[in-house]
C-alpha cells in the first residue's frame, strides 16, 4: 500500500493527506462532542463531515492510483487579482495546445508571471469556451515553479 502511494505524484498526495487529515480531525471532534454532550444535532455534522473526508480521500487515491486525471504544463502568461484584497483569483496558463484561464480556488499564494505551472486535472473535468480560451473550474492538485527550476 505505501508502495502504491509514493508512485502517486507528490501534489496528490498531498492533497490526499490533508483530506485525510480533515477526517482524522473531524472524528476525533466527534468523539468530544459525544463523550460531552450525546446531542444528535451536534455530533451528526462532525459524523458526516469525517465520513465525507474519508471518502473524499479515498476517491482521491483511487483515482491517481488507477491514472485517472491528466497532467497539464504550461507558462503562467498573467495572473487576475480581486480589487480590494489584491487575492489571486484567476491565472492565464499558456500551454502547447491552447490558452488556459484557471478560475483559482483557497487561498493560492506567490504566483507570478512566466512561473511555471503544473495542473493535475480529472480526466472528465469540463472544459468552457470563452474568449477564445479555455476556461477550468475545477483542478486536483497544482504545483508551482520557477522558470528554470530542477524538479
Amino acid at each position: 500500500m505505501f508502495k502504491k502511494f509514493t508512485r502517486i505524484p507528490e501534489p496528490l498526495q498531498k492533497q490526499i493527506l490533508i483530506r485525510f487529515g480533515l477526517g482524522v480531525l473531524f472524528l476525533i471532534l466527534l468523539i468530544a462532542v459525544v463523550t460531552i454532550d450525546f446531542d444528535i444535532y451536534l455530533w451528526l455534522p462532525c459524523a458526516a463531515m469525517a465520513v465525507f473526508m474519508f471518502v473524499a480521500a479515498i476517491a482521491l487515491y483511487r483515482r491517481a492510483e488507477t491514472g485517472g486525471y491528466v497532467v497539464v504544463t504550461g507558462i503562467c502568461s498573467a495572473v487576475e487579482v480581486t480589487p480590494v484584497r489584491k487575492r489571486a483569483k484567476a491565472l492565464i496558463l499558456k500551454t502547447d495546445e491552447c490558452t488556459l484561464k484557471i478560475m483559482l480556488r483557497g487561498r493560492v499564494r506567490k504566483i507570478t508571471a512566466g512561473s511555471e505551472i503544473t495542473l493535475y486535472i480529472a480526466n472528465n473535468t469540463l472544459l468552457h469556451e470563452h474568449n477564445g480560451s479555455q476556461m477550468l473550474y475545477n483542478y486536483l492538485a497544482m504545483e508551482k515553479m520557477r522558470l528554470g527550476e530542477v524538479k
